[in-house]
């Protein structure tokens, strides 16, 4: 089971999701029979599985298995830990794909208010979900609210990588573009030009 269950973590980062997914859903069913429905290990195959689902666009099936890893996780881990928080992240980003925005902009925006509380403004995790949302919120023509959000991420990766670091680069081309949008011309053009002069250095 294990070794199923290793296998299938190295095709999903080799993005062969399709032969990632039954070995997910063979680790998943002998978790159930060795651990129960609840247990933590079970949980981390049900939450694997449900990533794998949205990278294949099977968004029901996905938010399910999220949905069960979501409350599974508050009951045995607590609703501010790291891995229930994960999972509604995940959750959040299967809802945004499936369409259904306003939910996962809820969800967004409960799991960055507590990843801010925990671990701060600027982890790692907490930046992922702060660009999650304001991806969101520019889908959906929010872009004032964005627009903090992507300040946001900007700086916590200048802090966190560098200024040229590829994903402070990419944070500094989703602020211009906000910005652009905005008709914020000369600061979404200095950005874009720090942008590109970064991808050149590299």
């Amino acid at each position: 089971l294990y070794t199923v269950g290793e296998l299938s973590l190295v095709f999903r980062e080799q993005h062969k999701f399709a032969e990632a997914r039954p070995l997910m859903q063979r680790t998943l069913a002998g978790r159930e029979a060795l651990y129960g429905d609840e247990h933590p290990h079970t949980m981390a195959a049900a939450n694997n599985l449900a990533a794998t689902l949205t990278e294949l666009g099977r968004f029901d099936e996905a938010e399910a298995l999220y949905r069960r890893a979501v409350n599974g996780r508050k009951a045995t881990l607590g609703p501010d830990h790291e891995r229930t928080l994960s999972s509604t992240n995940g959750l959040a980003n299967t809802l945004a794909q499936e369409g259904k925005q306003d939910e996962a902009a809820r969800l967004f925006r409960e799991t960055l208010a507590k990843q801010e509380a925990t671990r701060g403004k600027n982890h790692k995790r907490t930046l992922i979900t702060a660009g999650n949302l304001a991806f969101l919120l520019e889908g959906q023509g929010k872009l004032g609210e964005a627009l903090p959000r992507g300040r946001q991420v900007l700086g916590g990766r200048k802090e966190r990588l560098g200024t040229d670091h590829p994903d402070t680069l990419a944070a500094t081309n989703n602020r211009a573009a906000t910005l652009k949008k905005l008709g914020q011309f000369d600061e979404a053009e200095a950005l874009y030009r720090r942008s590109l002069a970064g991808r050149k250095e590299r």
